[in-house]
């Protein structure tokens, strides 16, 4: 349909007439109308674009799993209106912690009609706890970066620390964390040896150390990953440290040194007896003592009181001086003192074993001192003592006490004992 319109003027003398003809153009309209599905299934690409970061120190992470996910709608495709398909892709960060996906193909019809449509991203990194996003599609701008933040995938451990003889647990022990970024922790053991350290980073490494006052610390250097999945690398043993325990046993009221007597070692709930040495100074030794354990010393002897030592640490005892460490034992009443000499000398003689009979029956062995001494108390007027004196190199000689009563004994020229050297054997 077409319209008209006329206007006259006059230019001096001649007059004009001008006709506007307005053009219609609904044709146009309709073209368009007929020609939009063809634009709406117009298909244009785009690069989508994403980075892992970590979530704490915004450093980029490389090889992370990153997966996208959208939705492409068609007017028009395979037969069919208004078409519906998921998209995946995938693909692993580079150095840069970065991920394109290039050439991400989409409609006409869906920028305009579902570009709201959320698209669902997710990063995974086994270091890492995932992260994922739903962006909008038309958000996903071509070349645009968009950032996902991982925070540090971390785990509670929990770790023991026992003896390393006994493998029983050690309270109150002190363990110290030292994590890879230089950062430490530390916690104390209860009452089962058991302490936990919370957020360890699980693709780090850790060293664990140890350590408790009498014993020798130990280390772990493990990484997380390995700790978390074999918990029986997750036990610190800490070795005893030990030391040897000396001490002297001697007569309280002559101070001379008690060979042969008999000492135990009390700890805990175990005892360890050994008796003094025999060359005439009264020493003993208990090997291998943990040095954080309380202990007594017992000494028994024949003709003596028992007695017993003040409880005390190992590692307190043992810095005590000889005297300190001397064990002084209060002989019993009716005491007789013997001496066991060189008969070829004069000297005395230490080391000898006196075997004691009193009354016919045996009292036990007697070793003489270092000053060639022996005693035997609590002895009645009317006992008959008998002695046999032995030493190697030496000839024994059990004649000098022999059957004697005691009350007879009592001058010490009459318990004096010698002994003499045995001669040597006959060419052959």
């Amino acid at each position: 349909m077409k319209t008209s319109k006329s206007f006259t003027f006059q230019d001096s003398s001649v007059e004009h007439i001008l006709t506007l003809k307005k053009k219609s153009f609904w044709w146009l309209l309709w073209f368009l109308l007929l020609l939009l599905p063809l634009i709406l299934l117009m298909r244009f690409e785009k690069e989508v674009v994403f980075k892992t970061t970590n979530a704490a120190s915004g450093e980029v992470l490389k090889g992370t799993f990153v997966n996208f996910s959208f939705l492409d709608r068609d007017l028009y495709a395979d037969g069919s209106f208004f078409t519906l398909d998921t998209i995946h892709r995938q693909d692993t960060t580079n150095t840069e912690g970065l991920v394109r996906f290039s050439r991400v193909s989409y409609s006409l019809f869906t920028q305009l009609f579902y570009g709201s449509d959320l698209t669902t991203v997710t990063a995974t990194n086994r270091c890492y706890m995932g992260d994922s996003l739903m962006p909008k599609f038309a958000d996903l701008k071509d070349g645009k970066i968009t950032e996902l933040k991982l925070p540090t995938r971390v785990y509670t451990l929990d770790f023991k620390v026992v003896d390393k003889d006994d493998n029983e647990p050690i309270p109150e022990a002190k363990v110290i964390a030292k994590y890879d970024d230089g950062t430490t922790k530390e916690g104390k053991t209860d009452a089962n040896g058991m302490v936990i350290f919370e957020n360890l980073p699980y693709c780090s490494n850790v060293v664990l150390v140890a350590s408790q006052t009498g014993y020798s610390a130990d280390t772990i250097a493990q990484g997380v990953i390995t700790l978390y999945e074999q918990p029986e690398e997750r036990t610190l043993k800490l070795k005893p440290i030990k030391s040897m325990v000396r001490f002297y046993i001697k007569d309280l009221v002559t101070k001379q040194a008690l060979p042969n007597a008999v000492a135990t070692l009390i700890i805990d709930n175990y005892s360890l007896t050994v008796k003094t040495n025999t060359n005439g100074v009264g020493k003993g030794a208990f090997n291998d003592v943990h040095v954080i354990k309380n202990m007594h010393i017992k000494a028994k002897r024949v003709f003596y009181f028992d007695t017993t030592t003040v409880a005390m640490q190992v590692m307190k005892y043992v810095k005590l001086s000889d005297n300190q460490r001397t064990i002084y034992m209060r002989p019993k009443t009716q005491n007789l003192t013997f001496k066991n000499i060189d008969g070829n000398k004069g000297t005395a003689l230490a080391g000898v074993s006196n075997a004691i009979i009193i009354n016919g029956k045996s009292k036990g062995t007697q070793m003489s001192n270092g000053n060639g001494t022996f005693m035997i108390a609590g002895v009645m007027p009317t006992d008959k003592i008998s002695i046999k004196a032995s030493k190697f190199g030496f000839i024994t000689n059990a004649s000098k006490v022999a059957n004697r009563l005691s009350t007879s004994l009592d001058t010490q020229a009459k318990r004096t004992i010698p002994l003499s050297v045995k001669p040597p054997p006959p060419p052959p």
